[in-house]
């Protein structure tokens, strides 16, 4: 007799489901899974089972404990067990009400602890996120892809080093004989830094995801800041060097083993253009003449 299915709820924005991309399919690999996710997860999970977009009109009714459209119900259909990587109650409940066992894995980690290690333990091992191996991505790398991709954008302007430091470094590495392009998505696009900010760097401008983790993979070395798109260059498979301020790295670092990380600790405004100079050097393997 066949085991009954799972259902996977997972969320969040790009690097957040990035991030629980990994335990996700661990637990597809553990038996039948269904999945109430995201598009971008649905998409790179790829299940051959019914799933529902979590953002979907026929999902809002998992919520309550009305009547189940058709393609929610499809969803549910045989399912005794859930498990909801996201915060807040309210469709862990209503699951619940309808008779599931469900594990709420939502909230924050232990100090030190990141938030996959967090939310996989005790439903499968994972390797530490500095060892999974990468990519967990299906990308070819593009043949256009610059030796150095620039990612100076992120969800909050608190995270992001300012982008004149951006410009400099891409200057200085020009100047070194590399070449170096900077990407910018919506967000950058529209509230900035936009590309005026950029001149004399070829500026990408809102790429898709599919097309930006190809560049991603092509390039020699992807420097961003604490944001999705940095998260996808090394689920992408990409060297990286991630800045971090004010958040955590210990919790958010993006995952593999080809991740650098510098930490400003209260704010990027502190991290030096020296030290990701330096850095950035370092990991292409040249040296710094001053």
């Amino acid at each position: 007799m066949s085991a009954a299915p799972r259902l996977v709820v997972s969320g969040g924005a790009l690097g957040d489901q990035l991030l629980r991309l990994p335990l996700v399919r661990a637990l597809a690999e553990l038996g039948p899974l269904r999945l109430l996710a995201p598009r971008v997860t649905l998409v790179w999970v790829d299940l051959e089972a019914p799933s529902l977009r979590l953002d979907a009109a026929e999902a809002a009714c998992l919520f309550g404990d009305g009547a189940l459209s058709g393609a929610a119900a499809a969803l549910l259909e045989g399912v005794e067990e859930a498990i909801v990587l996201l915060d807040g109650d309210a469709l862990t409940e209503a699951l619940r009400r309808r008779g599931l066992q469900v594990h709420a894995r939502g909230g924050a980690p232990a100090p030190g602890v990141h938030q996959l290690s967090h939310l996989a333990s005790g439903l499968v091992a994972l390797p530490s996120p500095e060892a999974l191996p990468t990519p967990f991505l299906r990308v070819s790398a593009a043949s256009s892809a610059p030796e150095v991709l620039l990612l100076p954008g992120s969800g909050g302007l608190k995270k992001c080093w300012p982008a004149e430091r951006f410009l400099a470094l891409g200057a200085e590495l020009q100047a070194r004989g590399l070449s170096v392009a900077v990407a910018l998505g919506p967000d950058e696009l529209e509230r900035g830094p936009g590309p005026e900010r950029f001149v004399g760097l070829p500026v990408l401008e809102g790429p898709s995801l599919a097309e930006l983790a190809a560049l991603c993979a092509g390039a020699r070395l992807v420097v961003g800041n604490d944001a999705g798109t940095t998260h996808l260059a090394a689920a992408a498979g990409a060297t990286v060097l991630a800045l971090f301020g004010p958040t955590d790295p210990a919790r958010w670092r993006p995952l593999g083993p080809r991740v650098s990380v510098l930490n400003a600790g209260a704010g990027l405004a502190e991290l030096p253009y020296e030290a990701v100079l330096d850095e950035v050097l370092r990991l292409i393997g040249q040296p710094n003449k001053g």
